[in-house]
């Protein structure tokens, strides 16, 4: 997407990839909604298999438009002139170890605390509050984070890539503390508020510019394989291991959050550092 992109728009064309992320947690959460409707019977004898039933569709959507979809110009021009590595793996870990090092730095904060602030807190709601109200405020911030992708990606094509992730990754440093505040108040309106301001301005912020922002760390010889490598390997570092980490100290914490918001103040401030020691790509030759 970020290739097929027009130089000065490739923030905004690569955030759109970045906004399948929300579109997919409404599509979940909408149609684990739906069956929940059903009389508990049936749905504990086949309803809880209804959003399984619209991932099958969806991978057939997904096959069929992968197997007609189109190389870049860019990457067929260069395969013409011989310039795409016979092994850009290695030439990646050998050249650009340090660009694979920072993607990874750079995604532990939006990884992690995606899933700690979306999925363990509606462990850590069920004895303080109905998880509908949680399911219903993630919704609520993933219709809005759907809409403020692509405008950070607009954003980022005007004043970098750098500025619109360092908001992000500090915004969330800022937010950790106050998020459990607004969750742990009772209120329906601060719990909604707690999800928007995370999904809708601060999650959004390091979501967006990432396409972009990691394929333009790269050369087109090597861009697949270096995007892919340092994202890829921050996945089960990083959002693999949030949950059990969250757990963990909320046992050691006897059930208060603050451990768990202190985790997560810790690794936004690990991709403010990651980001801060990258380079700014906005402007960056996307044929070398």
């Amino acid at each position: 997407t970020v290739e097929h992109g027009h130089a000065g728009h490739r923030g905004f064309y690569g955030s759109w990839t970045q906004a399948g992320v929300p579109a997919g947690n409404l599509l979940a959460f909408g149609a684990l909604n739906l069956a929940r409707g059903l009389p508990e019977p049936a749905f504990y004898s086949w309803g809880w298999r209804v959003p399984f039933w619209f991932g099958i569709a969806l991978t057939i959507i997904g096959f069929l438009i992968r197997r007609h979809i189109e190389e870049s110009p860019l990457f067929e021009k260069q395969s013409q002139t011989n310039v795409v590595r016979e092994n850009p793996l290695l030439t990646v870990i050998r050249t650009k170890w340090r660009n694979v090092l920072l993607v990874i730095g750079a995604r532990f904060a939006e990884n992690a605390s995606f899933y700690v602030l979306t999925i363990f807190t509606l462990s850590y709601a069920e004895k303080r509050m109905d998880s509908e109200l949680v399911v219903r405020a993630v919704m609520l911030g993933s219709a809005l984070e759907f809409f403020t992708i692509p405008l950070y990606g607009i954003l980022s094509d005007r004043i970098g890539r750098r500025g619109v992730y360092l908001f992000g990754t500090i915004g969330l440093v800022l937010f950790a503390f106050p998020f459990f505040k607004l969750f742990d108040s009772g209120s329906t309106f601060q719990l909604n508020a707690a999800l928007i301001i995370f999904l809708g301005i601060f999650h959004a912020a390091m979501y967006a510019p990432q396409a972009a922002f990691f394929a333009e760390m790269f050369g087109t010889n090597m861009r697949f394989s270096g995007a892919s490598l340092g994202y890829q390997l921050s996945s089960p570092i990083a959002g693999g291991l949030a949950l059990n980490i969250a757990g963990i100290f909320w046992k050691w914490n006897n059930g208060a959050p603050w451990l768990v918001a202190g985790y997560l103040a810790a690794v936004g401030a690990l991709s403010t550092v990651s980001v801060f020691l990258a380079s700014e790509t906005h402007k960056s030759d996307l044929t070398r």
